[in-house]
């Protein structure tokens, strides 16, 4: 049987974007035009083992299936302008992908404190309560927002709040997320136990929530009144543009003296992902 020979490496005829698109026999590199949605992709004489590049220059979306056009991870993939993929053919005008550039960036999302809420949804007030944040204004310099845990004295207190996220448009599928809280306890008691905890949770349907997807476990505070910048590690594999993720963080507080208070104190949250330019 004669063995059909491309032109390896080789810049081919452009391909538009189309539910069944077929890859030209000119070359093995090309550019894919459009935003329709890609589901199939005939072989062109290609024989199984063979390999194309596909560079983008619009924005269409690849559908993922288990035997037809195996994705990386299992998942669609969102393809923007510039990225590229490469494909490998396994036979009978199946592919599957063996490599991807896509251009990205590290994007910085800061969490509003006026915005995250108590463990139980409640709003964080300026009054506070037993076990719960409050807001203060101006405690730091004029300007500042922090959160403040309640008064510990004599007693152990673990302070929740929780904030959600949104993965936006821009957002890598399954991609790294670290999230940092900077924290602290502060007062003048005698502090035992200070440590800083964070979870992260997909929600993937109403009312319905993923497990634990941060990797970090809890860490110690350090000295009391010495802010602490604490990263977590998110490890969102079948995160995807559009969905949500809650965030909830503890810190706890311990005071062993009896004769003055501690409290938890956070200054700022913050989330670092990986982000199409």
């Amino acid at each position: 049987m004669a063995r059909t020979l491309f032109n390896l490496d080789r810049k081919g005829t452009d391909i538009a974007s189309a539910d069944e698109i077929t890859v030209p026999a000119d070359g093995d590199r090309f550019d894919v035009t459009g935003a329709v949605t890609i589901t199939s992709i005939l072989a062109s004489g290609r024989e199984e083992g063979a390999r194309v590049t596909f560079q983008f220059d619009g924005a269409p979306s690849l559908t993922h299936d288990a035997a037809a056009l195996i994705m990386a991870d299992g998942l669609d993939y969102q393809a923007a302008a510039g990225d590229e993929i490469v494909l490998e053919h396994l036979g009978s005008g199946n592919w599957k992908e063996v490599g991807r550039r896509v251009q990205v960036k590290s994007k910085v999302k800061r969490v509003a404190l006026t915005g995250v809420r108590n463990v139980d949804g409640t709003t964080i007030d300026a009054t506070g309560a037993a076990t719960k944040f409050k807001t203060v204004v101006g405690d730091a310099a004029a300007g500042t927002c922090v959160l403040d845990g309640p008064d510990v004295q004599n007693d152990t207190d673990a302070t929740v709040l929780m904030f959600e996220w949104e993965a936006p448009p821009e957002y890598v599928n399954g991609s790294a997320i670290t999230a940092r809280v900077s924290c602290r306890a502060t007062g003048t008691g005698t502090a035992g136990t200070k440590t800083v905890d964070l979870t992260a949770h997909e929600n993937t349907n109403r009312g319905a929530s993923g497990g634990d997807i941060c990797a970090t476990a809890a860490a110690d505070l350090p000295d009391v009144d010495t802010w602490a910048d604490q990263d977590f590690t998110i490890t969102p594999t079948n995160v995807v543009a559009g969905d949500k993720v809650l965030f909830y963080v503890t810190i706890t507080v311990q005071e062993t003296g009896d004769a003055a208070a501690l409290k938890a104190q956070i200054g700022d949250i913050r989330l670092t992902f990986q982000a199409r330019e």
